[in-house]
């Protein structure tokens, strides 16, 4: 049994103790090396720390492991040690990755008077004052026991009796008020398990109180779209704002902040990658050491696509990730790499403009605009994304950009540009009437050989900025053509997903099925890809002969 403390020794841990980031340092933690160490908060887990003490409700998109898992379970641990009849709640993707954060603030209460090798002073003064709290909590027990005071610790489940304080790992929340509350990748459930994304919103953060402390981190799957997204949105738009206790204070935490993402080796870096990295020092203001630029192109490697959702370096590269299954995947990832999705231009006067659609008659119906550059690329000026409208609508849409640009020189239509509107008519006499030149595509074979047409099409694309921005008719509100299509993707490994961003994706096909079939002019600045002769191309050229 130690000594009792003296007057001064009580008051120096009595005010190290009501210190919440310093007590911090009691607890040990295993590393991503699997090596015990004791916890000393990173950048990110100050900065989240000190805004647990201005605010109460946080809404954290970060790259992967930078540790805002890890600061919250101690953070939760720490509250359960020193508050009274205080709750928590953990809700993860699985039971299982909620337990494993149950399973971090077990492991760090068990070592509260864990002495290492060679220890400091500090070492051991820290030990004493953990073996004190172990001694008044209790040891470790997965039931309780009469007359004896214990922690209860089981499966999802950590429980000190003396001061009644208790978190749990759900795989959703709705009942007693908590007082804190971690929710970890509602990302990754916006997209898999939309249903339950939307009951963590509806039920758990209901279930906090006004002054519960919210820790909603996540890295972003889905694009502009899903429960996750609405979140982070609404988030953002309170950025600068003064809070109220229920509005969510946005974080965002990219992957050059962490210290740890650095390698010596060097390695070669292409030309767009000095470009990438030169437009986000200039976005970010920072400047980025090789060991990072080595770090990122190799993590790049494997990660691919995937690599600006799970390491962004700004909250719109988050929001705009490629997912798994998407169609065009590659592509839009060059171009955005390129710079070529966010252009500013003006159109060439002297040149034409096609528009190709996609059309809905109870459903979406999709316009491109397009303008070959006259050296094998091709401008893409607009897209017009809408449900349910009339043609009449459509039209004047066309005919409003013909008063900016100038005339449409054709119309091209897929293989239903013959099948009749809700006036009696077809789309093509519409718009034939209209005064546009029109052109039926007919569609290939196999849709995938359509796809790799607008694949092909996509690599020489130049796209203006306002392909990027939203379509919006009266009070609602669509999805940009870029996005949708980065969100096309395929259903199976067979057929594409039939959904809201099929129908942009499908009005580009249209045009690049008209490329390939030669029916857009070559002299007008593209030169398509050369079909071998059919039957009727091998008579005529005989009768030539």
């Amino acid at each position: 049994m130690s000594a009792p403390l003296t007057e001064e020794q009580f008051r120096r841990v009595q005010a190290f103790l009501a210190d919440e980031e310093a007590r911090l340092s009691l607890f040990w933690i295993l590393d991503k090396d699997g090596k015990m160490r004791r916890f000393a908060p990173n950048m990110a887990q100050r900065a989240l720390g000190k805004g647990l003490r201005e605010h109460t409700r946080h809404l954290v998109l970060k790259a992967r492991q930078l540790g805002i898992s890890t600061f919250s379970a101690m953070y939760a641990l720490g509250q359960m040690l020193f508050c009274r009849n205080w709750k928590g709640a953990i809700i993860d993707k699985t039971q299982e990755d909620g337990e494993e954060k149950i399973d971090k603030m077990r492991f760090a209460y068990e070592h509260l008077d864990y002495v290492p090798e060679n220890p400091t002073r500090r070492d051991l003064e820290l030990a004493e004052i953990g073996r004190m709290l172990k001694e008044y909590h209790g040891p470790l027990s997965n039931k309780a026991v009469r007359g004896r005071v214990c922690v209860i610790s089981k499966t999802g489940v950590l429980a000190f009796m003396r001061n009644r304080a208790s978190i749990r790992a759900r795989v959703t929340y709705r009942g007693g008020t908590i007082q804190f509350l971690h929710v970890s990748e509602l990302g990754h459930m916006s997209v898999k398990e939309p249903k339950r994304a939307r009951e963590v919103v509806t039920g758990s953060y209901n279930s906090a109180g006004k002054n519960c402390t919210i820790i909603a981190e996540s890295t972003h799957e889905g694009g502009k779209e899903g429960t996750h997204y609405e979140q982070v949105l609404a988030a953002m738009d309170n950025i600068g704002k003064r809070l109220n206790r229920v509005q969510f204070r946005f974080w965002f935490f990219p992957w050059f902040r962490d210290p740890g993402y650095v390698i010596d080796e060097p390695q070669e870096l292409s030309d767009a990658d000095r470009e990438y990295f030169a437009s986000i020092e200039r976005a970010c203001d920072v400047v980025l050491t090789p060991q990072q630029k080595f770090w990122y192109v190799s993590m790049q490697q494997t990660q691919r696509s995937l690599m600006r959702q799970e390491y962004p370096s700004t909250p719109d590269e988050a929001l705009s990730p490629i997912m798994d299954g998407t169609i065009f995947a590659r592509q839009i990832m060059a171009l955005r790499e390129r710079g070529d999705l966010t252009r500013v231009f003006e159109p060439d006067r002297f040149r034409p403009i096609y528009t190709s659609w996609d059309l809905g008659f109870s459903d979406f119906t999709s316009i491109w605009w397009f303008q070959p550059t006259g050296d094998g690329r091709w401008l893409v000026l607009d897209n017009y994304t809408a449900n349910r409208e009339e043609q009449s609508h459509y039209i004047d849409v066309l005919r409003e950009r013909d008063a900016r640009w100038g005339r449409c020189a054709c119309v091209y239509l897929p293989h239903d540009g013959g099948s009749h509107n809700n006036t009696g008519t077809t789309y093509a006499e519409g718009l034939r009437k209209a005064g546009y030149t029109v052109r039926n595509v007919r569609r290939r074979a196999s849709v995938w050989e359509g796809i790799d047409n607008a694949r092909d099409l996509l690599r020489c694309c130049i796209f203006h900025k306002r392909c990027s921005e939203p379509t919006r008719v009266g009070v609602k509100s669509y999805l940009s053509g870029v996005e949708y299509l980065t969100l096309y993707r395929t259903e199976n490994e067979r057929q594409p997903l039939h959904d809201d961003s099929s129908h942009a994706a499908d009005a580009f096909r249209t045009f690049a099925d008209a490329i390939e079939r030669g029916i857009v002019a070559p002299d007008r600045g593209y030169e398509p890809v050369r079909r071998k002769p059919g039957r009727l191309d091998r008579v005529v050229e005989e009768y030539l002969d």
